[in-house]
């Protein structure tokens, strides 16, 4: 079994209640959701521009 790690993230209010909405919707929970979101970023099947300086 692979141990898990714990993230952290910052968001608005309005955000994170958006998007448990969704994700109820979807009948999912957010942290699997993110779980695949990062998995296909880490992967390189999602590109993110580069942040502006």
């Amino acid at each position: 079994m692979e141990l898990e790690r714990r993230i952290t993230v910052k968001t608005t209010e309005e955000l994170h209640k958006a998007v448990r909405v969704k994700a109820a919707e979807m009948g999912r929970p957010v942290s699997e959701i993110v779980r695949e979101f990062l998995t296909a970023w880490a992967a390189g099947e999602i590109e993110l521009p580069a942040q502006e300086e």
